[in-house]
């Protein structure tokens, strides 16, 4: 498995803790896809929450680009993934918005476009979601779709490492040789 796999799921713990904090229903069909998706029966999850993400449930529709990401229960598709990552995140869906902005940056399912990146990795951080703290500091720390600003990539990397995010945390234990290191190839 890949980083952008392993990173993805990374994110589906949170994501369901996220959807229930948010109030969605949770629906026979949503309990059941739940429990499909904790067994490892992909394809039941699938058929369960492709009907809920196609009524425009966001938790839904971002679980249902997680499937198409990774071809967990479906074929792997990123431009599918790319569209619902898309409905979930235009209803403000944090970690849809995290993972659309990382399609966007490494170009897979949509065209790279790292201010693309960084807009929905914006969204996300500003709801206070740690992965994309830590993903717009990189942004900002290397002045890619954002403007170099080490001082803002900090400030975002210690809300994301606050947050509990492991990479972030990591990040500011080398923040002065990074910084270094990217100053010098400016």
């Amino acid at each position: 498995m890949n980083h952008h796999h392993a990173l993805r799921r990374a994110c589906v713990a949170a994501a369901l803790l996220l959807a229930l904090l948010a109030g969605t229903a949770c629906t026979a069909s949503r309990a059941k896809g739940d429990a499909a998706f904790a067994a490892g029966d992909y394809a039941a999850a699938h058929r369960e929450w492709r009907p809920l993400a196609v009524a425009g449930d966001p938790a839904a529709q971002f679980l249902v680009g997680l499937l198409y990401d990774d071809g967990l229960g479906c074929d792997e598709d990123d431009a599918k993934a790319a569209r619902w990552y898309a409905h979930a995140a235009l209803h403000g869906h944090p970690a849809a918005q995290n993972n659309l902005g990382y399609l966007f940056f490494i170009g897979s399912g949509v065209p790279r476009a790292p201010a693309a990146a960084a807009h929905w990795y914006g969204l996300a951080a500003a709801q206070g979601f740690a992965p994309a703290q830590n993903n717009l500091a990189v942004l900002h720390l290397a002045g890619r779709g954002v403007d170099h600003d080490p001082r803002r990539a900090q400030e975002l990397l210690l809300l994301a490492a606050e947050g509990g995010d492991a990479k972030a945390q990591q990040t500011l234990g080398q923040f002065d040789a990074l910084a270094a290191q990217v100053a010098a190839l400016r």
